[in-house]
């Protein structure tokens, strides 16, 4: 089971950024198959940015895993196996 830490939070950002690094032309297929188009503009600073800007709260009323407003990322801590020690 893959345990949520900020250590391995810390990991996956680090792995994310070398994927989208190294990745930028498959990325690019990618969304050309899905626009079916070559007529658009990627801002690649603002994954990178993004992949910086990550934060962690407690929800246990929405239970989102995850949320975000385009700047920030919000990791719920929340988790099922909580909800049974309440």
């Amino acid at each position: 089971m893959y345990k949520f830490t900020r250590n391995n939070i810390r990991k996956s950002k680090i792995f994310a950024i070398k994927w989208l690094k190294n990745n930028k032309h498959t990325f690019n297929d990618i969304i050309i198959s899905v626009l079916r188009t070559t007529q658009f503009t990627l801002d690649y600073n603002h994954y990178f940015t993004i992949l910086h800007n990550i934060d962690f709260i407690y929800n246990d009323i929405d239970c989102h895993w995850a949320e975000t407003d385009g700047r920030t990322i919000w990791l719920n801590t929340w988790n099922e196996d909580n909800r049974w020690n309440q």
